[in-house]
C-alpha cells in the first residue's frame, strides 16, 4: 500500500506582497513608503478605511476605489509627492500580481489608473544666502549640547548638500574623521562618500564631544537635562531641528532641502555643475542643474555686460 503525500501550496497574502516590496529597501525609504501607504490607507474609500497598510486588503480593493483614490491624491498633494506615493502603491500592485493575489488584467487596469500627476511647485524660498547660513551657524551655542546637535545637521546638510534622510541615517562608525568623509546611503539604497571641509568637520566634532563616541545614530535627541539618548529620529524631527535653528537666527521660513539647494548652488557658482552632481550623488546633471536657484542672477549679469546691437 502506497501513501501519497499531498504537497500543499503555500497561499500568499497581502502581508507577503508589502513585506516582498518593503524589505528590500533602505531603512529611511522603507520607512517613509511605508507611512505614505498607511496615509493612503486611511483614506482609500473601499470597503472602508484601515488604520495602516498592513490592515488594508490592496488586492481585494475595486479598480473604481483606485481611480477615486487617484482623485484625492491629485486634489490634496503636490505632484511630487502624490507620484511618490502613487509609485508605492503600484509597486505593491506588482507583487500582489506576482504572488497570484491579483491576475494581470486587473493588476494592468489599476497601475493604468494610478497614472502619473503632473506639475510642480515653486520653492518658498528663492535663494537661502550664504550671510543667512552664516547667522544660522552662530546662533547655535556649541557649548550647548543641543545646539551643537543643531549645528551638526546644519553642516551636514549644507556643506554636505545632503538629503534630510541621508543626514540622520548617519552613525558614528560612518564617519572618517581623518579624511573628512562622511558615508552617506541616499535614494534606492545607493551609498557614497562626502568629502566635508575642516569648518563643517569641526563643528561635527564639537557636537561629538556631548554626543560621546559610541557607535549609533550621529544626531539623536538631547532631553531638557542635556542628556543625550542615542538613537535614531525621524523626519518631522529634522524639520523640527531646522525650524528652531532658522528663528534662533531670525530668517524666514525654510525645510531642509534648502540646504541642499543653496549648497549645490554655491559649487555651481565657484565650481561646475558635474562638480555638484558628484558632491550632491545625482545620477544626471540636468537634476543638479535644477537645484542651481541663481542662475537666472547670473544670466542677467552676464547679458548686461554684452551689447549685443552696438
Amino acid at each position: 500500500m502506497h501513501s501519497t503525500r499531498q504537497n500543499s501550496k503555500k497561499q500568499h497574502g497581502i502581508e507577503d506582497a508589502l513585506r516582498g516590496y518593503l524589505n528590500p529597501l533602505s531603512r529611511t525609504s522603507r520607512a517613509r513608503q511605508e507611512s505614505a501607504l498607511s496615509r493612503l490607507a486611511k483614506v482609500m474609500p473601499f470597503p472602508h478605511t484601515a488604520p495602516d497598510c498592513w490592515s488594508c486588503q490592496w488586492h481585494l480593493i475595486p479598480v473604481t476605489a483606485y481611480s477615486v483614490l487617484h482623485r484625492t491624491m491629485g486634489e490634496n498633494y503636490t505632484a511630487n509627492t502624490a507620484n511618490a506615493d502613487r509609485a508605492a502603491v503600484r509597486k505593491v500592485i506588482e507583487f500582489c500580481r506576482k504572488l497570484g493575489l491579483l491576475d494581470a488584467e486587473t493588476a494592468g487596469l489599476i497601475v493604468e489608473t494610478m497614472s502619473a500627476f503632473r506639475g510642480s511647485r515653486a520653492p518658498r524660498r528663492q535663494y537661502l544666502e550664504p550671510e543667512e547660513m552664516a547667522q544660522m551657524f552662530v546662533a547655535c551655542d556649541l557649548e550647548v549640547a543641543s545646539e551643537a546637535r543643531d549645528a551638526c545637521l546644519l553642516a551636514l546638510l549644507y556643506a554636505g548638500a545632503m538629503r534630510g534622510h541621508e543626514g540622520r541615517g548617519i552613525g558614528m562608525e560612518d564617519i572618517n574623521f581623518t579624511t573628512r568623509c562622511v558615508l552617506v546611503t541616499g535614494k534606492g539604497n545607493k551609498q557614497r562618500w562626502v568629502q566635508l571641509t575642516e569648518g563643517a568637520m569641526g563643528i561635527v566634532r564639537a557636537w561629538v564631544g556631548h554626543r560621546g563616541t559610541q557607535d549609533g545614530a550621529l544626531l539623536c535627541p538631547v532631553d531638557r537635562w542635556g542628556t543625550v539618548h542615542i538613537r535614531h529620529v525621524n523626519g518631522s524631527t529634522v524639520w523640527r531641528w531646522v525650524q528652531r535653528c532658522y528663528q534662533r537666527a531670525g530668517l524666514e521660513h525654510m525645510c531642509p532641502h534648502d540646504l541642499r539647494a543653496a549648497s549645490i548652488t554655491r559649487i555651481i557658482e565657484h565650481g561646475d555643475v558635474h562638480q555638484a552632481q558628484l558632491h550632491a550623488g545625482h545620477c544626471s546633471p540636468a537634476t543638479t542643474q535644477a537645484y542651481d536657484r541663481t542662475a537666472d542672477r547670473r544670466l542677467r549679469s552676464t547679458l548686461g555686460s554684452i551689447d549685443f546691437v552696438g
